[in-house]
């Protein structure tokens, strides 16, 4: 399922898109088959659609006490949606694993939105990207990254989606990065939609939620990932009420 964006400058972006599967009674009943892990890079789904999981909030203020998961907008529908862990692969099975909670926040302005964990799931929650437990370290953006720094990816892309290593182990090299928006050339595709971005160069920072992919520049193919960028994801938000912060983790 593709949506298409607007053109930045000489790029077409296309929106990741999530892997989209019919279900069965019986595949739809069947629990995951591991322990739960609510994290950065997991594989969810929304109805019948498959995303992955990006960057873990903690509510400020009045929302203290709650967190939020984010993903991309054209992931859910809208607020009050149940969103749930998948057991997967995509897109062989999009079964319905833990309900992580529901849409609590899905952006007019950008490409992304918020699932509010469930409170009695909140034990199952860990900051960490899938498969590299030292991102994200902190919050990095167009005032901190480098163009050239290797960018980190944790997702389900349909082409990657199976093995540890080939959801877990892609990179890709920053190209442009503003306050709104984040570009890295390197490997994603459909069901990736939603997931952790990270600046390693600039100390494991994370610096978006994955969007879009299938960039080109004028006449010349360029394998491009499009991210909003988490500075803009903290500034929408509180601008609609909905204060958090990035919850890092915590290196010995």
């Amino acid at each position: 399922m593709y949506a298409v964006l607007p053109a930045r400058a000489a790029r077409t972006i296309v929106a990741a898109g999530c892997a989209a599967a019919t279900l069965s009674p019986a595949l739809h009943a069947r629990a995951a088959s591991t322990a739960p892990v609510i994290q950065p890079g997991a594989r969810i789904t929304a109805g019948s659609t498959g995303c992955t999981a990006g960057w873990v909030f903690a509510g400020t203020g009045a929302l203290r006490g709650n967190q939020f998961l984010g993903t991309a907008g054209h992931c859910v529908t809208g607020t009050g949606q149940p969103v749930y862990l998948t057991d997967g692969p995509f897109p062989v099975s999009f079964a319905h694993g833990l309900l992580i909670g529901t849409v609590a926040y899905k952006s007019t302005s950008y490409d992304f939105a918020l699932i509010k964990i469930a409170r009695n799931n909140l034990k199952y929650v860990n900051p960490s990207m899938a498969g590299h437990p030292n991102i994200p370290q902190r919050l990095g953006g167009a005032s901190s990254a480098r163009i050239g720094d290797i960018c980190q990816f944790s997702g389900h892309g349909v082409p990657f989606d199976g093995t540890a290593t080939t959801e877990q182990s892609r990179e890709g090299v920053l190209s442009e990065i503003d306050a709104t928006q984040v570009y890295c050339d390197g490997p994603a595709y459909e069901g990736d939609s939603g997931g952790p971005m990270a600046d390693v160069t600039s100390g494991n920072a994370a610096i978006a939620l994955l969007d879009a992919v299938q960039a080109t520049v004028g006449a010349t193919a360029d394998v491009g990932i499009q991210g909003v960028a988490l500075t803009a994801v903290l500034a929408d938000t509180k601008r609609h009420g909905l204060p958090v912060r990035l919850r890092t983790v915590t290196v010995s």
